[in-house]
Parts: structure tokens; sequence; C-alpha cells
């Protein structure tokens, strides 16, 4: 609606938007294997077809990127308020008009509202043991920040956050060094790929079941096409696997 508005030449209207970043459920949910039931040329705007899908159902990646490169062709980002959660919605008959309130404590007044609430961007926790005592002060807090802009508060407090719990993980629960071949099965599984797509990064397709097989090691040459290709760290890729 914000892209058809603006087509209309209407430029007074503002999006709120609760996180940080474009996306929704496509942004909070990056779990292995996260994709569309809905086939992909029916999961996007008519008037913006994506030819690049890389399979029938895409997955979170791929949809998310296309929901940013969406917001940025239009010309819609100007347009949004991030971190603007909405707490209530009424409307005043005396003045005619709606009140918005935010979490915040803002209120707003517009002639017009238009909802457009998604429904599977809060996690539902499961039922662990414990989970009602654990504070779990830091990563709520991450909750909150994760998607802040770089060069925020927000984001400067988020690294450091992120920065101490992986020292703590690495201290207290040290899984030892990456599996480069879990690494390269794991970003398969979160882009579709099959070992066929491979072959551009590790070379004819015996090579590639020779490295997925771990009968053949990793080259440099093939570290530097997975990292730039895959976006694999280079870490990863050079642990002993």
């Amino acid at each position: 609606m914000a892209a058809a508005l603006r087509k209309e030449g209407l430029e007074d209207f503002i999006l709120l938007e609760k996180a940080h970043d474009i996306g929704g459920v496509w942004r909070e949910n990056r779990y292995p294997g996260a994709a569309c039931d809905v086939p992909s040329h029916l999961y996007s705007f008519s008037f913006h077809p994506n030819p690049d899908w890389s399979r029938k159902f895409a997955p979170q990646a791929e949809i998310l990127a296309y929901l940013q490169d969406f917001a940025s062709r239009f010309d819609l980002r100007r347009h949004i308020r991030f971190g603007a959660e909405v707490r209530s919605v009424a409307f005043d008959d005396a003045a005619s008009h709606w009140q918005v309130t935010l979490t915040d404590g803002t209120v707003l007044q517009t002639q017009f509202v238009v909802t457009a609430m998604g429904q599977l961007s809060r996690p539902a926790l499961p039922d662990i043991p414990g989970r009602s005592e654990f504070a779990g002060r830091v990563f709520a807090r991450l909750e909150q920040i994760f998607q802040a802009e770089d060069g925020t508060p927000e984001a400067d407090e988020r690294d450091v956050l992120v920065t101490l719990v992986e020292a703590y993980e690495r201290k207290h629960h040290d899984f030892g060094p990456a599996d480069p071949i879990e690494a390269i099965r794991f970003r398969m599984e979160q882009l579709g790929l099959t070992p066929r797509d491979l072959e551009r990064y590790i070379g004819p397709s015996g090579r590639v079941s020779e490295v997925l097989n771990r009968k053949r090691r990793l080259s440099l040459r093939m570290v530097r096409q997975l990292h730039d290709g895959l976006k694999i760290p280079y870490e990863t890729l050079l642990a002993a696997g």
C-alpha cells in the first residue's frame, strides 16, 4: 500500500515498525531450513516480480533480501519509523481522528489507519524446566537491540554483549573447532542448494562429492570461493574437519 500511495503522489504517511529493520517474520525467524510454503512467484508483489528466486519455495534469506530491496527501490525507508511498537489504536469521535499510542508513550493522530500486523514475529518459547526462574537479562536485552542500526549506542551495546556471551560460551561450553563440512551443509539447507550448485565453488561433481563425503580436503581456492559465494567465515572453513 505504501508503494501505491507514493505512486499516486501521496507522501504524507508513516509506517510504524517495532523493530529496527525491514523483514517482519522473515527477519525474526532465522532457524535452519526456514522457508515459505507458498510458491515464490505468488509470494511477490505483482508489480515487482523477482526473477531470481532459487527455488519454488523460497528460503528465508532470499525473502528477507527481497523485502529489504523492495523497501529501498520504492524509497519507503524514509517513511518508516523504526523502533515504534504500537500499544493501542482508538478512534476519537469528538475530534474525528484516530489516536495511535506507542509503547514509549508517544501518541500520534491521523485521519486513516491501516493495520498490517504480523502474527509470527513473537516466539513461542518451549516449556523447558527452570525457564520461569531464569532471569536472562542479557538475552532479553539482546533480543531488544539485536537489529539496532550500526553506529548507534544500542548497536555498540549489542556488540559488547555478544562478545561477552561468546567468551562465556567458549569458557564454559566449548564444543571444539567448527566442522567446515557441516557448515557447508548447513548453508546449503538455508539457501536450498544442491550439490550441483557447489560446482561453481568447488569444481566438478566428483570433487564436490569427495569434499562432502570427507574424502578430499578443502583447498585454499575452494575456501576463498565458498567464503565469497556462500558467506561462510574463513575461520570455519579452515578449521580441522
